[in-house]
């Protein structure tokens, strides 16, 4: 299980913190006009990496924008075909619950897709599913746990709007990063764990 409590607070170790997260809540105020939304999801995508390689700074910069961009773009492709088939089902004569199941599923499942494409930084990475499914099903109650987590940034991050506003963003932003170091945790542990059980079949 990863250190939950430590995604609350594991930002502000990078001794820049402040000058990235005013970036990040730069990011956050464009995402109202579209534009930033690529570049926040860049940024995430970055910061996965930097929790899954155990980076001592934590956070990434934030001033290489063609990087950003493409992986931003790419992010937002990935979660897009995850969330076809639930859009698809909304239209399926009582598919409603259906709907709701697939949706959890997706929920569960996101967070192995974004890592394996952070880490690898390879598109097709998310379209191994024996593998997906495997990690899925060997790692349930970390993603569950983790699931638990997003509604819990989720709602810390509304109530930035209490601060006239402008705390949202920076709000938004800190939950973003916290599930980035969940996300990135997650999948290191997972893949330490698939690798011990590769090396144990080996032996015998």
């Amino acid at each position: 299980m990863p250190d939950l409590a430590k995604s609350f607070t594991y930002m502000f170790e990078d001794k820049n913190w402040l000058s990235k997260m005013l970036v990040g809540a730069a990011f956050m105020l464009l995402s109202g006009i579209i534009i930033g939304i690529p570049f926040l999801a860049g940024y995430v995508v970055a910061a996965i990496k930097r929790s899954y390689d155990d980076e001592e700074v934590p956070l990434p910069e934030g001033d290489n924008f063609g990087d950003l961009f493409g992986k931003g773009i790419v992010a937002f492709v990935i979660v897009v075909l995850l969330y076809i088939p639930a859009f698809i089902l909304s239209f399926v004569p009582c598919g409603g619950l259906l709907t709701v199941f697939y949706t959890l599923l997706a929920m569960l499942v996101f967070p192995i897709l974004i890592a394996r494409y952070a880490v690898t930084n390879d598109l097709n990475s998310v379209f191994e599913f024996n593998e997906i499914i495997e990690l899925l099903r060997d790692n349930i109650a970390n993603l569950a746990a983790v699931l638990i987590m997003w509604i819990i940034f989720s709602i810390i991050a509304v109530l930035g709007v209490l601060a006239i506003g402008i705390g949202f963003l920076f709000t938004s932003f800190w939950a973003n990063l916290g599930l980035a170091y969940l996300y990135g945790k997650v999948y290191q542990e997972a893949m330490k764990k698939k690798e011990t059980v590769n090396v144990g079949g080996d032996a015998t």
